[in-house]
């Protein structure tokens, strides 16, 4: 890792759950423009901020994980930076912590979400909390969206752990996916065969990313 590599830990809740991971990477170099970041460009002809992602997060999701790696000119003095970053955001926006990376984001191999889910009656609900029971442990085949196109895929070997419980007359699932480069799984194929043995689309969710992992189960920094 570079030397003056910094890691920005910050959540994303709210309305900006809304906003496309294209804008979210326009709204950030405006942020980090106004806060004066010394934030390093790329050489070339068209030269960009040297800004990563670790794990772009899908429209319509919220979070309170999101990593954004970037480089510097120089050192910083982290706690300045995030209140200085801070004073700039906008409502759903927030740094956590900042610190220098050490760990490529291509490490990162898991993501754990909160979902709420809601089917209408408590019956229902009730019935969905059942079937997630045992749903994942035998082959559950969805069309799943790959870089060749999209075809037939058995989830179940990318879901590490998952439970669910009823709080307050609600599906409250706990699902952590495989989220490597390489097969990511977008936890909404499991909302989608969910959906398929209840017989009917939840009628209203709500997905939370709480934390991140490393391919040994350990919590990524």
């Amino acid at each position: 890792m570079h030397e003056n590599e910094y890691r920005i830990v910050f959540e994303k809740t709210g309305r900006l759950k809304f906003i496309s991971h294209l804008d979210l990477l326009r709204t950030m170099q405006r942020i980090l423009a106004r806060a004066e970041t010394p934030v390093d460009y790329s050489q070339g002809f068209n030269p960009h901020p040297l800004m990563v992602f670790a794990l772009p997060l899908s429209v319509g999701m919220e979070s309170v994980c999101e990593l954004l790696d970037i480089r510097t000119t120089r050192a910083i003095d982290c706690e300045k930076e995030k209140d200085a970053i801070n004073g700039t955001l906008p409502e759903g926006l927030h740094v956590k912590e900042i610190y220098q990376a050490t760990r490529k984001p291509s490490e990162v191999k898991y993501a754990e979400y909160i979902i709420a889910l809601d089917y209408g009656s408590e019956s229902e609900n009730a019935k969905a909390n059942e079937l997630l029971q045992t749903l994942f442990t035998q082959p559950v085949t969805v069309i799943k969206k790959t870089k060749s196109g999209e075809k037939e895929t058995d989830i179940t070997p990318m879901i590490r752990r998952v439970k669910s419980e009823l709080v307050e007359g609600r599906v409250r699932m706990k699902i952590i996916c495989y989220a490597g480069n390489d097969n990511y799984l977008n936890p909404t194929y499991a909302l989608r065969a969910l959906d398929e043995r209840m017989g009917k689309e939840c009628a209203d969710t709500r997905m939370l990313r709480t934390r991140i992992f490393d391919e040994k189960g350990k919590e990524f920094r």
